[in-house]
């Protein structure tokens, strides 16, 4: 991974724990499908944002998500270290594990080496960095 997707990567880890800290289930997962798309053609990126994905699921109780997340867990090591995964998966159970999805316009442009906009990388949250951090405890998914 070059710099600017590293980085990119990286934040998204730390909105996504952030969130998971606070239970804001939906918005870790959210920013956990950005790094995701980034990292998966990494082994220890595509793997760490899967194993994230599934705390997150267990945190939910959706167990058949936690069986996914492993399985997918077991086959993204295979898949980033041949380079043949599905291109713009956002790694979620909700999809197919084996199905390619359209890059969102902004992440091509993080993975194409290009300098992304960081208001921009929080973007599907819908909160800005402040905003994440003070979010109340009313946004806590109901099945934690």
């Amino acid at each position: 991974m070059h710099q600017i997707q590293q980085q990119a990567y990286d934040q998204a880890i730390q909105q996504a724990q952030r969130a998971m800290a606070q239970q804001q289930w939906h918005p870790a997962m959210e920013q956990l499908k950005r790094a995701h798309v980034l990292g998966q053609l990494a082994v220890q990126p595509h793997v760490y944002t899967h194993w994230l994905m599934l705390l997150v699921e267990w945190r939910r109780r959706r167990f058949g998500a936690v069986v996914g997340q492993f399985i997918r867990m077991v086959l993204g090591v295979i898949g980033s270290a041949v380079g043949k995964v599905p291109t713009g998966n956002t790694g979620d159970s909700e999809i197919s594990m084996f199905l390619s999805l359209p890059i969102a316009p902004e992440l091509q442009q993080i993975i194409d080496g290009k300098a992304a906009d960081s208001t921009k990388l929080s973007a599907s949250t819908g909160l800005t960095d402040d905003q994440f951090t003070t979010s109340n405890n009313n946004n806590k998914d109901s099945s934690a």
